[in-house]
């Protein structure tokens, strides 16, 4: 079976390429990921980087961290 090549970010519910809600994830500087994503999880409890995130959304969240 195959994967579809589109997935749902867990953040905003907008459909995107799935390759897209992880590359600029992993791509990101250790220490600004760290920072990211614990104000993500201030509001969404249980997501997880594993879970993906479009780009958007994160440098939203990347943003507001700062």
């Amino acid at each position: 079976m195959n994967e579809l090549p589109e997935a749902i970010c867990p953040l905003c519910s907008q459909l995107r390429h799935r390759e897209r809600l992880h590359l600029h994830i992993s791509e990101e500087h250790p220490r600004v990921r760290e920072a990211t994503v614990k104000v993500i999880q201030a509001y969404h409890k249980g997501w997880a980087a594993e879970h993906g995130a479009c780009e958007p959304c994160w440098k939203s969240f990347r943003d507001a961290g700062r």
